[in-house]
């Protein structure tokens, strides 16, 4: 993911890198899963995740990470939502208590 984009186009790059067509949950010998409905929605949404991967990374470091597999992308991003949905609900039990205690 290019953040300087405006700035490569205006020195003189042709055209930004196409990432969506390069990415793939599956590796190419397993490509014909995506013939198979439900898989190729999962693929999307793994695809999704890579995105959403970037955004964490960019913020969290300041630069893309464009090595990171579709894969590798959609364990990091559901890790990292299962850790925030844990707090969530121990703030939400602490809250709660806390409003009992008034």
């Amino acid at each position: 993911v290019m953040t300087d984009a405006p700035n490569q186009l205006l020195s003189g790059l042709q055209e930004l890198p196409r990432y969506e067509q390069k990415l793939s949950l599956f590796p190419p010998q397993l490509a014909w899963l995506q013939n198979i409905q439900l898989l190729k929605m999962f693929g999307s949404f793994a695809v999704q995740y890579w995105y959403y991967a970037q955004i964490d990374s960019i913020g969290r470091t300041g630069k893309s990470n464009d090595n990171i597999t579709v894969f590798e992308a959609t364990k990091q991003i559901m890790k990292s939502q299962k850790q925030i949905m844990k707090l969530r609900k121990q703030l939400s039990k602490n809250n709660d208590q806390q409003i009992d205690d008034i």
